[in-house]
Parts: C-alpha cells; sequence; structure tokens
C-alpha cells in the first residue's frame, strides 16, 4: 500500500465506536458501512468499529477538509 504512495503526501484516518444510543453497549457496524457505500469507510475489527480514511493530499488543510467532509 505504502508503495503506492508519492512521497510527501499526506492522509488522515479516524477510528470510531458505534454504540446502540439506547444502551450504549458496541452496535454492529457492517450494516451502517453498507449504507454508506463509500471506499473510504471500512469496517474494522471489533465489529462495532468503523474506519474513515482520507485519500493521499499534498498538504494538510486538504486532507483535513475531506475528513470534515
Amino acid at each position: 500500500m505504502f508503495d503506492e504512495t508519492v512521497a510527501g503526501t499526506i492522509g488522515l484516518e479516524e477510528e470510531l465506536l458505534l454504540v446502540r444510543r439506547e444502551s450504549w453497549l458496541p452496535a454492529e457496524a457492517a450494516g451502517v458501512v453498507a449504507e454508506i457505500g463509500d471506499p473510504r469507510v471500512k469496517q474494522e475489527l471489533p465489529a462495532c468499529q468503523v474506519e474513515i480514511a482520507t485519500f493521499a493530499h499534498a498538504d494538510v488543510a486538504s486532507a483535513v477538509d475531506e475528513l470534515r467532509a
């Protein structure tokens, strides 16, 4: 994966744990990830964990803008 990136670029990722609103217990993430349909959003292990990653950017500001979006 890292062999395919351009030197001097940056990408960001955020790890989220999904919980049920009523109990705060872990929630299954697979259905949520499938509904989003974005390749930058992936299910992780454990099953309640989701990763949101940006594409490679030439500068930090544009990577932050993508992550916010």
